[in-house]
């Protein structure tokens, strides 16, 4: 899901579907906005120049945000997304966001790739934030089930293809950290079974996977946010809801919607110790096409392997610093996807672990990056980490 400043970890290679559950975890366009802000609070705050290609100016900034995407089921490439940071003058507050343009294009070892064009603004002294974006991609990916259908001993290989924009806005009340307002995304989206896989699919699953969509769809969200730093957290906390609609009246083929509520907590135990906490519930209803239905995302298990009408998930990480700015780190979480919360006690619970590397960028805000190991269930996965983990 789409979020303005506050962006929840989101795809950029699956943009056009952002009002949907396509959300691939490692891939976040939080760092534009956690570079750009904690550049400004630098500049406000007169700190030492930097030589970091990331420092600005109160005319503006540069900078290249490379984008690795190491999963199972999404294949391995990057994104570069190409930004320009002009600073908001007229703000009077601290953490006033810089107004940010921002191109992006990459590919994957899958044959995915996409290209896209975003912009964000603030106005009225951070009193309203805007966001919107353009793009055009094609997403190849496995999919494990169909509806009542389980297909995990053999997955459907698919290609989702299209274009897409979403414009949103949201409103602080008062001096408070909560942010609302509203959302609209709309999206032309073609699916069909990969012609480069071999896959013999029936009359009756042909008509579920061959078909084109029109996505139109409103939406309500509120989010509260007074983390420290929006790309490496140490201390804070993010939470909200998010609510969406696809209504055939402006232009949807199928009427559907779509709940989500998210929490995390960044809590610093000592100088060396921190600890980190997510939550995250979503559902959907109604005539969603199969690919909208959200998945478990948890390090170790494939984008879109577990789905389900609902998910939910609970997970934690604890960073130690062994040497200065190098620290290692550990994870464990669980979720599960199910359609009704009956079925619940009955649906597999599907647990990760791992461990990983740390190595704080003092000059580029603190910025935390390495790598990740982690093991979902019968599943492993690598990840290149730049900010958050989660």
């Amino acid at each position: 899901m789409i979020r303005s400043y506050n962006l929840k970890k989101i795809s950029l290679v699956v943009l056009l579907f952002s009002f949907s559950t396509i959300a691939v975890a490692q891939v976040q366009i939080t760092n534009m906005d956690g570079i750009s802000s904690r550049t400004q609070e630098m500049t406000l705050e007169n700190k030492k120049k930097s030589h970091d290609s990331t420092a600005t100016t109160s005319k503006g900034a540069f900078i290249v945000v490379p984008i690795v995407i190491t999963d199972q089921n999404l294949g391995y490439g990057a994104v570069l997304a190409p930004a320009y940071l002009h600073p908001s003058k007229k703000s009077t507050k601290k953490n006033t966001p810089p107004n940010i343009t921002a191109i992006a294009g990459g590919a994957t070892s899958t044959k995915t790739w996409v290209v896209g064009l975003m912009h964000s603004h603030t106005f009225n002294n951070d009193h309203i934030r805007y966001f919107g974006a353009v793009a055009v991609t094609s997403v190849n990916l496995d999919f494990y089930e169909l509806g009542k259908i389980d297909l995990s001993k053999h997955p459907i290989a698919v290609n989702l293809s299209g274009w897409g924009t979403v414009q949103r806005g949201t409103f602080r009340i008062k001096k408070s950290n909560i942010f609302i307002g509203p959302q609209f995304g709309y999206a032309q989206v073609e699916s069909s079974v990969r012609k480069d896989r071999d896959f013999i699919l029936g009359d009756s699953l042909d008509s579920q996977i061959n078909f084109k969509t029109n996505f139109s769809a409103l939406g309500f969200i509120a989010d509260y946010d007074n983390r420290d730093n929006t790309i490496s957290p140490a201390n804070g906390y993010y939470g909200g809801f998010e609510l969406t609609y696809n209504m055939p009246f402006l232009g949807a083929t199928q009427e559907f919607y779509k709940f989500e509520a998210f929490f995390y907590a960044y809590v610093r135990i000592t100088k060396w110790l921190y600890s980190e906490y997510n939550f995250d519930f979503q559902n959907v209803g109604g005539d969603a096409p199969f690919y909208v239905k959200p998945f478990v995302s948890l390090r170790g298990a494939p984008a879109m392997r577990y789905q389900g009408d609902n998910t939910m998930i609970a997970q934690t990480q604890w960073r130690f610093y062994v040497y200065k700015d190098i620290a290692v780190l550990g994870f464990v979480g669980a979720g599960k996807a199910f359609d009704t919360f009956s079925d619940f006690g009955a649906d597999e619970w599907i647990t990760n672990y791992g461990t990983g590397i740390r190595y704080t960028l003092a000059k580029a805000m603190n910025t935390r990056v390495g790598f990740d190991f982690a093991w979902a269930n019968e599943d492993f996965g690598w990840y290149i980490v730049v900010g958050k983990s989660f």
